[in-house]
């Protein structure tokens, strides 16, 4: 009993017997909990949430108004990261199946049994404990998976552009010069041989530009810097 005084997570309960929420609050605080306001319709009970912030809400199913309880949960699920246990006697087999739709924490039977509450409310509050910390991690990932591909992107823009700046203008300075050559020997057999080997070399140069060329393309499509995303997608299409 010493270990569950020290519980102070705070349960609503949505509940329109009276008599049936009173044992119920008492129960909880017996156990430890922090009972906050007990409301007895489904409308109440969502305009109440935002200002309790409960950490769990025990929900009666059958409850009088025009929101039942599962209506009310799936409403409170819909806007809220509230885990919810329904409250039940007796239900027939369409109203068990509405609520398993709306994947609620549990069930409680009534009569209610003191250690069995006590049970469901721990397991489901472990369960919605574990679940936002898998959403916390899967955000951390998908952060973490985004900034390794800004960075990827930022390195791979950074290689293309010093591959186009410094091996595409030193290519270009070479091809310049090499034609400048060729156009300056003079003409006879003995400079036949040089003037094969310096065209050699030109077209060496040509091919070469056009492989930086497709490597700066592939690494980093200039259209996508130029024109966006969606004409830099259709010319990847197209090549």
């Amino acid at each position: 009993m010493e270990q569950r005084a020290k519980n102070r997570s705070k349960i609503m309960i949505v509940e329109d017997e009276i008599i049936i929420a009173d044992l119920l609050a008492n129960l909880l605080r017996r156990n430890g909990y922090e009972v906050m306001e007990v409301v007895t319709t489904g409308a109440e009970a969502i305009s109440q949430v935002p200002l309790d912030h409960p950490d769990l809400i025990l929900m009666d199913i059958l409850l009088i108004g025009n929101l039942d309880g599962i209506e009310t949960a799936r409403q409170i699920m819909e806007r809220f990261s509230i885990p919810i246990i329904y409250l039940t006697a007796h239900a027939d087999e369409e109203t068990i199946q509405r609520a398993a739709k709306t994947a609620s924490y549990g069930y409680i039977i009534k009569p209610f049994n003191e250690s069995t509450i006590h049970a469901t409310i721990e397991m489901a509050l472990s369960k919605h404990r574990l679940e936002q910390e898998l959403l916390r991690r899967n955000d951390e990932l998908q952060n973490l998976t985004a900034y390794m591909e800004t960075i990827r992107e930022e390195e791979r823009k950074r290689i293309a552009r010093e591959v186009h700046d410094y091996l595409g203008q030193a290519l270009t300075a070479l091809r310049i010069d090499s034609s400048w050559l060729i156009s300056h020997l003079p003409d006879g057999t003995a400079c036949d041989g040089l003037a094969a080997k310096a065209k050699t070399m030109v077209q060496l140069i040509d091919e070469t530009l056009e492989n930086v060329k497709n490597i700066c393309a592939e690494l980093r499509p200039g259209v996508l810097d130029h024109l966006g995303l969606g004409p830099a997608i259709e010319w990847q299409c197209g090549e």
